[in-house]
C-alpha cells in the first residue's frame, strides 16, 4: 500500500505581501511630499521650468504661453501674485422680466 502524500497547508496570508507593498509605496509618497514641502521655492521653480523645457524639446508638451496655471489665476510657484483680471467681482444673474414671469403664471 502506498502512503498518501500529505498536502502542505494552504497559505492564507498572501494578502500580507500586497499590504506591505502598499505601505512601502505610501511611505515613499509621504517622503516625497515632505521633501517638496521642505525644499526651497526658487529651486523648485528652477526644477519645474527645466522639466517643462526638456519635455518641450522632445515634443511631449508644448511650452506654456503664460506662467500661471489658469488665465487670470495665480501660479502655484508664486502664491503671492494677484489675478490680473480687471473685474474680479462675481457677475450677478439677471432676474427674469415681469412680462416673462406673467407669461409663466398664465400657463
Amino acid at each position: 500500500m502506498k502512503k498518501k502524500k500529505v498536502e502542505p497547508p494552504e497559505n492564507h496570508e498572501r494578502w500580507l505581501i500586497s499590504y506591505a507593498d502598499f505601505m512601502t509605496l505610501l511611505f515613499a509618497l509621504f517622503v516625497v511630499l515632505y521633501s517638496f514641502a521642505m525644499s526651497d521655492k526658487n529651486q523648485a521653480k528652477f526644477m519645474v521650468e527645466g522639466l517643462i523645457e526638456s519635455l518641450a524639446k522632445i515634443g511631449l508638451i508644448s511650452t506654456p504661453a503664460v506662467t500661471s496655471l489658469a488665465p487670470g489665476g495665480t501660479s502655484i510657484l508664486e502664491p503671492n501674485s494677484t489675478p490680473t483680471s480687471e473685474n474680479t467681482q462675481p457677475k450677478l444673474i439677471e432676474q427674469p422680466s415681469i412680462a416673462a414671469t406673467s407669461l409663466i403664471e398664465q400657463k
